[in-house]
């Protein structure tokens, strides 16, 4: 897209809340410029770092919940605990204070899930007691991609 010019973003009318990046972190300078041009310094942007060996994202950001870094992938998700090797194959243990880290963002995380599980049940809850009070059948929205 960049190589479109600086001000193609601009051309289009549309608002993003979420931008992804694949495979490699995209480097800070490229990060900022996507941010300010093509998410017009709303969206958040999840830069991520995966292989195509592994199917799925190693590191990425989760948005709302961690602070976003240009250039940098974020920490592992969850499940994956990236280990950092020095030149002579030994392991080079996290301080106390990126541990501390961890712990908190799972305990934050473990909060939103239960908030939203809570928010789901209720939504359910109150569209079984709408069905009822109508007595008609639930409609459900189909969206279509283009």
């Amino acid at each position: 897209m960049r190589k479109l010019g600086p001000d193609e973003p601009a051309k289009y009318n549309y608002h993003f809340k979420h931008m992804t990046t694949v495979g490699e972190p995209i480097e800070p300078e490229v990060w900022r410029w996507y941010y300010q041009a093509v998410g017009k310094g709303e969206a958040v942007i999840v830069d991520t770092w995966w292989q195509t060996e592994t199917g799925g994202f190693l590191g990425a950001t989760l948005p709302g919940l961690q602070q976003m870094k240009p250039g940098s992938c974020g920490p592992g998700v969850l499940g994956i605990y990236p280990v950092i090797y020095d030149e002579y194959g030994k392991v080079l243990e996290a301080d106390e204070h990126l541990a501390h880290a961890r712990s908190q963002l799972l305990t934050d995380l473990s909060a939103a899930l239960n908030s939203l599980e809570h928010a789901a049940a209720h939504t359910t809850a109150l569209a079984r007691c709408r069905h009822r009070v109508q007595g008609r059948p639930r409609r459900t929205r189909r969206r279509h991609l283009p």
